[in-house]
């Protein structure tokens, strides 16, 4: 991948030199390889679930998860916070997650 938004897709063909002891592979071959785009998908809203159903909703959307904890105020201990990247924004299977979870109120 070229970018977060490029790739290179279709076919490429990679010249190699033959390794085989058979002496009509002694020459040089192609090896063909079909390149496609990776899949992207809308990142799930998590905020205001709890950290469990978060981290669950994330993997089964076949993403990573990084979690940290936070005091808020307001925001009752054990639900998410914040997510980054923010829920909506099209990323490709495997991107990982940062969650900001409630920690409570200090003090």
């Amino acid at each position: 991948m070229l970018g977060r938004k490029t790739a290179v897709t279709g076919w490429i063909a990679v010249e190699e030199w033959a390794l085989a002891a058979d002496p009509a592979a002694r020459d040089r071959y192609l090896q063909w390889f079909l390149l496609s785009p990776p899949t992207v998908q809308p990142l799930p809203s998590v905020v205001g679930r709890t950290r469990a159903v978060a981290e669950r909703q994330l993997a089964a959307a076949g993403m990573a998860v990084s979690v940290t904890e936070e005091s808020h105020p307001v925001v009752r201990k054990g639900l998410v916070i914040s997510a980054d990247p923010v829920p909506g924004t099209e990323v490709p299977a495997g991107t990982t997650v940062n969650l900001v979870v409630s920690a409570g109120r200090a003090g």
